[in-house]
């Protein structure tokens, strides 16, 4: 947790420690995992301005009014309506005041929109680039699934299908329905690619 820098380290001591333990007659085990999953770094956008005094400030892109034009991506601040510098895309950091609050997305969203937006956006293992419309996006597909799942609930429970009463369209939508059950299991069990995963169930729905 962390990203690889971080969890690099921890790799290295619980490795070392167990040889220790192993050496030392404690354990057997020689290897402590079977395989390493480390997740991706967020970026989001840098901002700044660099005042006369030399010392770089930085702000939130919430903060901002940005947009983009033939030459590249130019904002303002929405304070004091004045020009900031565009500094890329970086990970998010304290230091350069470009993280977003969870706890805000979670006020407005729910915490499942912010779950599902990061696990959608990219696999866990590579770098995801912060998008507050995806963030909307992800938003507006979990009421959709949560309305059709709301009205099946209400219809109450369904009879057994005979399958050689389907029509062709049924058939289709049953076979479909298994396709991907069978990918959500093997995408989170197996591969543990949520956004596939998540994309199955989007194409589904």
């Amino acid at each position: 947790i962390g990203g690889i820098e971080h969890a690099i380290l921890h790799l290295l001591y619980s490795r070392f420690w167990t040889r220790v333990m192993r050496d030392c007659g404690l354990t057997r085990i020689a290897e402590p995992f079977s395989r390493l999953l480390t997740q991706g770094m967020v970026l989001n956008e840098i901002w700044f301005r660099k005042p006369a005094s030399g010392r770089i400030v930085y702000y939130n892109p919430a903060e901002v009014e940005s947009q983009a034009d033939g030459e590249g991506r130019r904002g303002v601040l929405k304070a004091d309506g004045q020009p900031v510098e565009f500094g890329g895309i970086g990970t998010m950091s304290k230091s350069r005041r470009n993280g977003v609050d969870p706890q805000a997305l979670v006020d407005r969203y729910g915490a499942d929109t912010a779950r599902l937006f990061t696990m959608f956006a990219a696999p866990p293992e590579q770098t995801l680039e912060w998008s507050d419309e995806g963030v909307e996006g992800a938003y507006r597909f979990m009421k959709r699934l949560w309305k059709i799942v709301h009205a099946h609930v209400q219809g109450g429970p369904a009879a057994a299908p005979d399958p050689a009463a389907l029509g062709a369209a049924q058939r289709g939508l049953r076979r479909q329905v298994h396709q991907t059950l069978a990918k959500v299991g093997d995408d989170i069990g197996r591969r543990r690619t949520f956004n596939t995963a998540i994309a199955a169930v989007m194409e589904l729905l």
